[in-house]
C-alpha cells in the first residue's frame, strides 16, 4: 500500500507521525522543522545542523522503512490514507492545527474537502449532535472513533471525514473560543481567567538557565500534565535557553494559557494569537541583568508555584566555574513567599527532581552535591578550572561553589524583601501541597537532618525518581 507514496513523502510521515516508536516530541519537530526550512528541504542537510540526541533520533527514525510499510499497510486495511499538500486536498483544515502540518491522516469521503463550507467540528460530542454529517478533526486517536458505531455507519455512507495530524494520538487542534483540547483529547473548559470548575486560574513560573539548549523528557512530561490539567504558565521571553525550548514546546501543539514576560516595549520572541504578554516597568538607569531580575521577581510574584531547571555549574568562558545564578534566585524567591518548587537537576549524570517546600530542603539538597560521585568529565572539568587545585575534591568544590551562590542570593532576596513593603518574607510551605511530595515529607525530613549531621546519605536521597505527573493542584 506505500508505493502510491513518494519516498519524500514516507520520509516525512517518520519523522511527523506517530506511527513509529521513538516518535520526535514537539520540540524536536520544531527543531527539525526549522532545520529543514534552512536547508530548502535537503534532509540529510538539516540533520547534520541538529543536536548528536536529535540527530541521532532523526535517523533512527528514518531507517525504519520496513516498519512504515508495515503500519501504513495497517492503516489502509482500516481505510486510512495520508493527504499531502501538494495533492490539492489537504486545503484550509491545516489552518486548523497549531501548526502547519505536512500531511494528514484521513479516513472517509474525499469529497468533502472539495465543498467549501462543508462543516468542520472539534469534538466528537459536537459532531453527534450534528448528526455525524461533514469533517470531524479527530479529538482522540483514529482507531478510537472507528469504533463509535454511528461515526462508522457515517463514513461508510461517504456523509463523513474524519481528518488528524496524529494517527494513534488526538489531532494538535488550535485553542478555540469554546474550548481548548489537551495533549490526550480531554476537553479542558476556557474559562478566560479561571481554572476549570470556576476555580481561579493556577500559574506556574517556569524558569531556567540560558544555556541550556534542550529540555530533559521528564520535563516535557510536567509540561504535558500542567498543559492537560489547564495551568497557566508565566515564562521570560528570551530567544536562548530553556526559555526558547519551553517556547516552541507550547507553540507545538498550541497551549492558549500561557504569559510571556518582558522588561521591553514587545516581547523578544513572537507571542502566539491568545497568549498574554506582560512589559515590566524597571528604572531606566539600571543594567540590564537588573531590569531582568525585576521582570522575574513579578513572575514569582504572579505565579503560585513553580518550574525550575536547574544547572548545576559549568565552565565559562574565562574558564572559571559559575553557577546558574537567574534560576537559583528564582527558586529562592519562591520559596521566600511559602511556594512550592517543583526543581530538576542534574545529578551523577541523570536527570533528578524535588519538590521544594522551604529554603532547608534547597540547602539541603546543594549539601547533597558534596558526596555526588562525578563522571570523569566532570570531575576533569571543574579540576581545570581557574583557581581550583589538581588535588582537590571535585564534588566538595562544586557543593560549595553552589553553596556560595546560594548564601549570596539568599542575603541579596532578604534584604531587598525587607526594603519593600510589599516584600514577601520566609513563609510556610503553600497550600498547593503536591501529592507526591507529601506522601515523602517523611523522609525528605530524614534526609535534611542526616545532611546537617553529615551523614552519607545525600547521594542516595539526593537522586529522587522524576516524578512526571505532580501538579494535581485540585
Amino acid at each position: 500500500m506505500d508505493e502510491k507514496y513518494t519516498e519524500e513523502q514516507k520520509s516525512l510521515i517518520m519523522l511527523y507521525g506517530n506511527l513509529l516508536g521513538g516518535s520526535l516530541s514537539p520540540a524536536e519537530k520544531a527543531d527539525l522543522k526549522r532545520a529543514l526550512a534552512a536547508s530548502d528541504g535537503d534532509i540529510e542537510a538539516a540533520v547534520s545542523t541538529l543536536s548528536l540526541d536529535e540527530s541521532a533520533k532523526v535517523r533512527g527514525l528514518l531507517a525504519k522503512g520496513l516498519k512504515l510499510s508495515l503500519e501504513l499497510e495497517k492503516l489502509g486495511q482500516r481505510g486510512i490514507y495520508v493527504l499531502f499538500p501538494e495533492d490539492g486536498e489537504t486545503g484550509h483544515l491545516r489552518d486548523f492545527f497549531t501548526s502547519e502540518p505536512p500531511f494528514l491522516f484521513a479516513v472517509g469521503s474525499r469529497s468533502l474537502l472539495d465543498i467549501e463550507d462543508a462543516a468542520v467540528y472539534r469534538s466528537l460530542a459536537d459532531f453527534k449532535a450534528a448528526g455525524c454529517g461533514g469533517i470531524l478533526l479527530a479529538d482522540r486517536a483514529l482507531d478510537a472513533l472507528l469504533r463509535e458505531g454511528e461515526v462508522v455507519d457515517s463514513v461508510r455512507l461517504g456523509h463523513a471525514l474524519l481528518v488528524s495530524d496524529l494517527a494513534k494520538a488526538p489531532a494538535t487542534i488550535k485553542h478555540s473560543p469554546s474550548a481548548a483540547v489537551g495533549r490526550d483529547g480531554a476537553g479542558l473548559a476556557d474559562c478566560g481567567s479561571a481554572g476549570s470548575a470556576g476555580r481561579p486560574e493556577k500559574r506556574v513560573f517556569i524558569s531556567g538557565s540560558r544555556s541550556q539548549c534542550s529540555i530533559p523528557k521528564a520535563a516535557q512530561n510536567s509540561l504535558d500534565a500542567i498543559i492537560k490539567q489547564g495551568i497557566g504558565i508565566l515564562i521570560g521571553d528570551s530567544d536562548k535557553g530553556v526559555d526558547s525550548e519551553i517556547i516552541d514546546f507550547l507553540r507545538v501543539p498550541l497551549y492558549g494559557r500561557v504569559t510571556l514576560y518582558t522588561i521591553f516595549g514587545s516581547p523578544r520572541v513572537k507571542p502566539e494569537p491568545g497568549w498574554g504578554v506582560r512589559s515590566i516597568k524597571a528604572d531606566a538607569t539600571l543594567k540590564s541583568q537588573q531590569r531582568q531580575m525585576a521582570k522575574d521577581r513579578a513572575m514569582a510574584n504572579d505565579a503560585d508555584w513553580g518550574m525550575a531547571l536547574f544547572n548545576p555549574i559549568e565552565k565559562n568562558r574565562y574558564g572559571a566555574l559559575q553557577v546558574s545564578s537567574g534560576t537559583l534566585r528564582n527558586t529562592i524567591q519562591m520559596l521566600l513567599q511559602g511556594k512550592v518548587v517543583k526543581f530538576f537537576y542534574v545529578f551523577e549524570g541523570e536527570m533528578a527532581c524535588r519538590n521544594l517546600k522551604k529554603l532547608d530542603d534547597l540547602e539541603s539538597l546543594i549539601f547533597g552535591f558534596e558526596s555526588e560521585r562525578l563522571s570523569n568529565s566532570e570531575a576533569e572539568l571543574i579540576l581545570s578550572a581557574k583557581g581550583v587545585s589538581p588535588g582537590d575534591d571535585a564534588a566538595k568544590v562544586k557543593s560549595k561553589k553552589i553553596m556560595a551562590k546560594y548564601r549570596s542570593l539568599l542575603k541579596d532576596e532578604k534584604k531587598f524583601a525587607g526594603s519593600n513593603d510589599g516584600g514577601a518574607a520566609p513563609g510556610q510551605a503553600s497550600l498547593l501541597e503536591l501529592p507526591e511530595q507529601s506522601e515523602r515529607s517523611g523522609r525528605f525530613s530524614q534526609f535534611e537532618k542526616s545532611a546537617r549531621a553529615g551523614q552519607s546519605v545525600q547521594s542516595e536521597r539526593l537522586k529522587q525518581p522524576v516524578q512526571p505527573s505532580l501538579f494535581d493542584l485540585a
